[in-house]
């Protein structure tokens, strides 16, 4: 297996962390977290290269993953130093969340079973609370989207609700001089980005074409 050197200065780099930042958001947007990132990113990915540098650089840990694994897999093909005590500092976060659709519950149990045996060779575990079995007819309530089978995505109508009263009550406070436009087209793009990852035309056209 080929293992690559030199690459600090790729991985440090202003172009790689802005693609990395831009990437890290989408799908992100719409929640308050994102929407707030959004808004100062270039400043945030400045802040990482330094910190990058001078090596303070601290990101979360989790510790569900087994990170003396991780880092073996990931050093068989990093050759480059700097970036192994990048790794060391840094415990990957995994999209964790998944959906298996199928024909009958006992295929959906045989392929369930499937992914524990992938996990446990990875020491990893699905969350018992968060495996279940549960009919599709009318969609999955799936990372604020409602997913169907046949490939539909709406987003979920709590979602639309909350951003509906959201949208009026800073288009008021912006009319009243108590918030910035800024503020509002920042909120107004994270959504969309949100929206966006559905089939969500018609529900854009009536929250905010009028």
């Amino acid at each position: 297996m080929k293992r690559h050197k030199q690459l600090w200065g790729k991985v440090a780099s202003l172009d790689n962390l802005k693609e990395a930042a831009v990437d890290a958001l989408r799908g992100k947007r719409g929640k308050r977290a994102g929407a707030i990132f959004f808004q100062r990113w270039e400043t945030e990915v400045v802040r990482l290269a330094r910190e990058l540098e001078d090596g303070s650089y601290r990101p979360h840990y989790f510790p569900s993953i087994d990170q003396g694994l991780l880092r073996e897999k990931i050093a068989r093909v990093v050759g480059d130093r700097r970036v192994i005590e990048l790794v060391d500092r840094i415990l990957e976060s995994y999209v964790d969340d998944f959906l298996l659709f199928g024909e009958n519950a006992s295929e959906l149990r045989r392929l369930g079973a499937r992914c524990r045996e992938f996990l446990d060779a990875e020491r990893l575990e699905i969350h018992p609370d968060k495996y279940r079995l549960i009919p599709s007819a009318h969609g999955v309530d799936f990372c604020g989207y409602v997913v169907r089978a046949d490939g539909r995505v709406r987003v979920r109508n709590s979602n639309a609700r909350r951003f509906r009263k959201r949208y009026e009550r800073m288009r008021w406070e912006v009319a009243q001089g108590r918030c910035e436009i800024e503020d509002l087209t920042a909120t107004v793009r994270a959504w969309i980005a949100h929206a966006e990852h559905a089939q969500s035309w018609r529900l854009r056209l009536s929250v905010l074409g009028r």
